[in-house]
């Protein structure tokens, strides 16, 4: 989930690190919405689809040796040449928006995407991967915006326009679902007046994703919600369609409507990953209403009780990156609720669920899918020691990776540790690009002040800013460089008081 382990990055959520008054928001860049809203799913255990098409071998779906799962043939960081490769042979493309430093993305990639059920559509499609951390990208991440990492997208007609949009995680077969829903698009749109008949929930869906692409939250919503009062109470797309109008209420900080949304279709939304996104998403809502307000304790009873119940539920279609975020969430919850007992029993059960996933992972790019939870939950409860070795052997063994020396970095800094914190940091710095590499220098700078090097603090402030200044249209963010220039002025007055 996680994937909309997410949206909090633009408005800048409340740290679950607010104990240790640092300044780490930037740590938390992939979480979420609080749960960074990465992650969603469905109302009941997803049933694998019946299909009785020939099952062919699609190129690049081969077995390789060693048993290694098949592969989707994903074209990488190069939209002209997918896009053509799409139109020549009348396909749809499928884009994934994702980053290096995004768990769900990872999780995503290693447990989902190479799923068997998915290699009878490889042929069907053009596929694409877009890093949303590259320059050569941003003028497609201006196009078609992601408000949640990883974001998934499937363009075609005549004018391979958007087609269906998925936010954040899901199964296998939900994943297969969504992209059988954007072909039927991309198809019904090369006939003769062809568009999916925009009575047809679908259509209301597709013109709400269109609408949410083009900044347009509030139309987004209208159409979402007119899909889902025209589909079936049993529609499979509910949970995910019912996110998305939530997202829309969120981009469009209509607070008490988002509230109320979430307190009247909570348990309408089955047992995948959108459930936690989506309580996560409601609760975000709720702490900008007045803490009085009597539907918040009514939502959080509930949501309470939605999460126990996927946790325990053995059957739920959750990735092991899931079930932490539901876990995640829950101890949030516990802490509005200010019961510090059961958010610390969340926090110990989520710790010990993905010391297991990482060490069942089977190499080390999937273990560094949960880098991050384990860094997050260790850190949490006061174990951050306990990490630095499993950090430092995803170090050892992804030595061109950026995420790993920056979430060693950054918990080597809880620890009051900051010449080592300096050195990883340093490490990261040299392998990051994009707007991730003016993150490392907000990590430097908070390391800086550690050391009460405050002329040093300011000089990586300095370079985050001007880095983040010069992103190209696309990565371009005004709240990253509010947020560059309160650092800078927090600085100031801590070298001004030190002086």
């Amino acid at each position: 989930m996680g994937a909309y382990r997410f949206m909090m990055l633009e408005r800048g959520w409340k740290m679950l690190f607010y104990k240790y008054g640092r300044d780490v928001k930037f740590a938390v860049l992939c979480m979420i919405l609080v749960g960074l809203y990465a992650c969603k799913d469905q109302s009941e255990k997803p049933q694998a689809e019946s299909t009785k098409e020939q099952r062919r071998e699609p190129s690049g779906s081969k077995s390789p040796a060693g048993g290694e799962k098949p592969k989707l043939p994903w074209i990488q960081d190069d939209f002209n040449r997918a896009k053509s490769l799409a139109e020549k042979d009348k396909k749809p493309l499928v884009i994934d928006m994702w980053a290096g430093w995004c768990h769900t993305c990872l999780s995503m990639k290693n447990y989902v995407l190479n799923d068997p059920s998915l290699m009878t559509l490889a042929d069907r499609f053009v596929w694409l991967e877009v890093d949303t951390e590259k320059i050569q990208n941003a003028m497609l991440i201006a196009k078609y915006p992601p408000s949640v990492w990883p974001t998934f997208l499937v363009l075609g007609g005549k004018e391979y326009g958007v087609q269906a949009r998925h936010l954040g995680a899901t199964s296998a077969s939900r994943f297969r679902e969504f992209l059988l829903s954007g072909e039927r698009g991309h198809l019904q749109s090369l006939v003769e007046k062809g568009t999916i008949d925009q009575n047809d929930p679908l259509g209301k869906v597709r013109s709400g994703d269109r609408l949410a692409l083009a900044g347009k939250p509030e139309k987004a919503y209208e159409n979402y919600m007119e899909a889902i009062r025209k589909a079936p109470d049993d529609w499979s797309r509910k949970p995910e369609v019912l996110l998305a109008a939530l997202t829309s209420l969120y981009k469009s900080a209509q607070w008490p409507a988002c509230m109320d949304l979430g307190l009247r279709y909570a348990k309408q939304m089955g047992n995948g990953p959108a459930t936690a996104d989506f309580l996560s998403i409601a609760k975000y809502c709720s702490e900008q209403l007045e803490r009085n307000d009597p539907r918040i304790e009514k939502f959080e009873v509930m949501g309470v009780k939605i999460l126990e119940g996927l946790d325990v539920d053995a059957n739920a279609p959750l990735s092991a990156d899931d079930r932490s975020e539901v876990l995640r969430i829950l101890r949030q919850f516990h802490e509005s609720r200010k019961d510090q007992d059961k958010a610390r029993r969340s926090a110990e059960k989520q710790l010990a669920m993905l010391d297991d996933a990482a060490a069942k992972a089977p190499g080390p790019q999937a273990a560094a899918t949960y880098n991050w939870p384990r860094a997050e939950v260790y850190v949490y409860l006061g174990q951050g020691a306990k990490i630095i070795a499993a950090l430092e052997k995803s170090v050892r063994d992804l030595p061109k990776h950026y995420d790993p020396p920056y979430r060693l970095a950054w918990v080597l800094y809880t620890l009051g540790e900051y010449d080592r914190a300096h050195e990883e940091a340093e490490k990261a710095l040299k392998l990051a690009y994009g707007p991730r590499k003016a993150r490392i220098y907000g990590l430097l700078s908070d390391i800086q002040v550690g050391r009460k090097d405050f002329k040093a603090a300011l000089g990586a402030s300095r370079n985050m800013l001007e880095l983040f200044k010069s992103l190209p249209e696309g990565q371009k963010n005004p709240q990253t460089q509010k947020e560059a220039q309160e650092k800078i002025l927090k600085i100031l007055e801590m070298q001004k008081k030190a002086d």
